[in-house]
């Protein structure tokens, strides 16, 4: 039988039995075992010259080999059939198949009689034939992997284990328990290098014998980067001349300056990439390792036009990351993408520049800088100011959203969380011109919840219409800006500042005054509804719940020159129940014509009003101030004086009728019950000039009985034509009249 070669399939296979071998690795399987004199086994398929074996009657060997001569029935699998684990039957590439063990003992395997069998991956398990009787004798022999210390001159490095120490357990068979695992090659070949971010690393062969990559340069700390420009990865750092020489940025900030750039640097390079704007002139490189989204700032700010560039392959052909060529905003910001070298190429315009002096700066941007990086608003308020604006920010970002009015300069981003419906205000106050934004995106498409272009009204407050987080952006309107101070502001909104959060009025009178309007409210509605009278400026609300028939009045008496309305509802596009756009006549009277809130909004006409200090009081208004409560007189005579008659009474009727002489200023009305033909002396002895009238129905619209406007003949005598109440209206005859003194009687002749 062919003996050999089956005892050394039987050891290559070994590690897939059931025995217990102590350890031996899926590699003992696959090593040649030399025999007990030190030579190898031929392999299967190549039988020695003694070991042709003998052959059953029916011509198939003990192992059940098919003879070359004997060719399969038709049934039976093809040559190049694979062959199938598990069927029941031993194929070719299998050593035993369930039962069907070729017809092989344990002694054909160099074992002692036994149970052979066969494992679920149609290996033999010889875990039930006992050793030879020479195992233990310290001499491998047949049916043998060791004995004792004679491993055959094996490793675990050759049983496909990294490293370790190999032993033979006692029933001869390999023990690699002590085996450490192999390793595996973590790099390419000996010498190949590459960068590790700013360390250079060489693939070199380690203590167990695997290539493993090994720190060779820390680039870093030669004041150079790792690179791999050159198609080879090296250290590389230069003067800034080009691409292959570029300068390292060190710490940030980075600096360097100089009188002349053409006479430092040359023009060895051509971006041609689309990406790329243009420029003819010398560029300096610098260089950079960057971890993904770090961001940093490049700016130049000497006399010389340049363009600023950002590249990741600095090449003639390499894509621009980031570009700027606005010389009057000298700042460009850029957030590495991903782990990396990033070239800074800062190139002048024109190849003859005649400003030639320049200021190169690379540092972090400072925050406020991106909408990734925002001046976190907390607590409130939140402020910050400076000089010059451009100094300390660049411009980054064009929004282009719906509701986004336009700007060409620098930009400052602030975020707040907020709650649904808090309220917060932004405020630009130094001398910049500038445009306010909120959104709830901070990308350049994303739409404006809330925007102000009016640097008159530097004001702008928000309401969040749900919980999440906001970004407030104060943007330079232009590239350019004259006045670049600024001094800007995120606050809580103080009560009146929107609709959503009136001042309440509760008790009357209720008052509010100081110094400056704009300083305390802003401008955000446009009210356009039916009723309303235009205005342009700031406006503060209060709010109050009436009954019915109540009556109350809307008061400005300061020096701000303000539009007066009374809403059912705080929506730009609702109708306004009462309107006042007459500043010279500050009062407003309005009675509620059902029950419910009503919101009384004083607002500014102009953006940028000349006066601004204020004075607004809501309160009852005292009898005789409209028909539904005119001053009562009983008895006569009956006397009404004061200093200022448009501080106690208001403009609230128009009389229209053709019988009543024309008036527009503040009207006072009395009632009197009268019998027919009773005659009674209506006269107005003040300073005031001023409108007489009698009427029997207090309408705007109603006839006058009597009309007198002369005020060189301030008394007239009414008789009643019938019993009857009737109305005495004393009405300024000029909305804001320079004397207003008020003397008014009504006697009997």
């Amino acid at each position: 039988m062919r003996f050999r070669w089956v005892r050394l399939l039987a050891l290559l296979l070994l590690a897939a039995c059931g025995l217990d071998t102590g350890g031996l690795g899926p590699a003992d399987r696959a090593v040649d075992l030399p025999d007990a004199d030190g030579s190898l086994d031929a392999p299967p398929d190549e039988p020695g010259p003694d070991e042709a074996g003998p052959e059953t009657a029916d011509g198939i060997d003990a192992l059940g080999d098919v003879p070359a001569d004997d060719a399969p029935a038709d049934d039976a699998p093809a040559d190049d059939a694979v062959p199938v684990c598990g069927n029941g039957v031993a194929e070719d590439g299998e050593a035993c198949d369930g039962d069907d063990l070729r017809g092989t003992a344990c002694e054909d395997l160099g074992r002692r009689p036994g149970v052979l069998r066969c494992t679920p991956g149609c290996l033999w398990d010889i875990s039930g034939c006992p050793p030879p009787v020479t195992c233990g004798d310290g001499v491998r022999d047949a049916g043998e992997q060791c004995d004792g210390s004679d491993l055959a001159g094996l490793t675990c490095r050759d049983l496909g284990f990294g490293g370790g120490e190999l032993a033979c357990d006692p029933g001869c068979m390999f023990d690699t328990s002590r085996c450490t695992p192999a390793c595996s090659d973590a790099c390419p070949g000996p010498g190949v290098r590459r960068c590790r971010g700013t360390v250079l690393e060489a693939c070199v062969v380690g203590p167990a014998g695997c290539l493993a990559w090994a720190v060779e340069r820390d680039c870093a700390a030669e004041t150079a980067v790792c690179s791999t420009t050159s198609g080879a990865a090296a250290c590389l750092a230069g003067a800034g001349d080009s691409c292959d020489a570029p300068r390292v940025v060190g710490a940030l900030p980075f600096a360097v300056r100089g009188t002349d750039m053409p006479a430092a640097f040359h023009n060895h390079h051509e971006f041609l990439d689309p990406s790329c704007l243009t420029a003819s002139g010398v560029e300096a490189v610098f260089v950079r390792w960057l971890g993904a989204g770090e961001t940093i700032r490049v700016r130049e700010t000497g006399s010389i036009d340049v363009v600023l560039r950002v590249l990741a392959d600095c090449s003639d052909t390499g894509r621009c990351l980031a570009n700027r060529n606005e010389p009057e905003n000298p700042g460009l910001t850029f957030t590495a993408p991903a782990d990396g070298n990033y070239y800074i190429v800062v190139e002048a315009v024109h190849a003859a520049p005649a400003s030639r002096a320049y200021e190169i700066t690379i540092e972090d941007a400072p925050d406020g800088e991106l909408c990734t990086d925002p001046l976190w608003a907390d607590p409130l308020p939140f402020n910050r100011s400076g000089g010059d604006i451009a100094v300390l920010y660049a411009d980054d970002i064009r929004f282009t959203g719906a509701g986004c009015h336009p700007a060409d300069g620098v930009e400052v981003v602030l975020a707040r969380t907020l709650a649904a419906g808090e309220t917060v205000r932004l405020r630009e106050t130094g001398s910049l011109d500038a445009v306010l934004r909120v959104l709830a995106s901070c990308d350049p498409a994303a739409p404006c919840l809330a925007s102000r272009d009016a640097p008159e009204d530097p004001g702008l407050a928000f309401t969040a219409p749900a919980d999440g987080t906001y970004y407030f952006v104060v943007e330079a309107r232009l590239a350019f800006p004259s006045s670049r101070g600024f001094n800007f502001t995120l606050e809580e909104a103080p009560d009146g500042d929107v609709c959503g959060d009136p001042i309440p009025v509760a008790g009357l009178p209720a008052t509010v005054a100081a110094g400056d309007f704009h300083t305390r409210f802003t401008d955000d509605v446009r009210f356009s509804g039916s009723g309303c009278s235009p205005a342009d400026g700031a406006e503060a609300y209060f709010a109050r719940t009436m009954v019915a028939g109540e009556t109350i009045r809307l008061r400005e008496t300061g020096a701000l020159d303000a539009t007066l309305r009374v809403l059912a509802s705080c929506d730009p596009a609702a109708p306004c129940l009462a309107d006042r756009p007459e500043p010279e006549n500050p009062g407003l009277t309005f009675t509620a014509p059902a029950d419910g809130t009503y919101t009384f909004v004083v607002e500014a006409v102009l953006a940028n009003p000349a006066s601004r200090g204020y004075s607004i009081t809501v309160d009852d208004p005292p009898p005789g101030n409209v028909c539904g409560d005119p001053l009562i007189v009983g008895a006569l005579p009956f006397t009404r004086s004061g200093g200022d008659f448009a501080l106690d009474f208001t403009n609230d009727l128009t009389f229209s009728d053709a019988s009543c002489d024309p008036a527009d200023g503040a009207e006072m009305i009395l009632r009197v019950d009268a019998a027919a033909g009773d005659s009674i002396v209506f006269a107005e002895t003040g300073s005031l000039d001023a409108v007489l009238r009698v009427l029997e129905s207090c309408l705007p619209t109603a006839p006058c009985l009597y009309s007198q406007d002369t005020p060189e003949n301030p008394a007239f005598t009414f008789v009643a034509p019938r019993a009857g109440s009737y109305f005495f209206v004393v009405e300024s005859r000029l909305a804001f009249p320079s004397s207003r003194a008020f003397d008014v009687r009504l006697t009997r002749p």
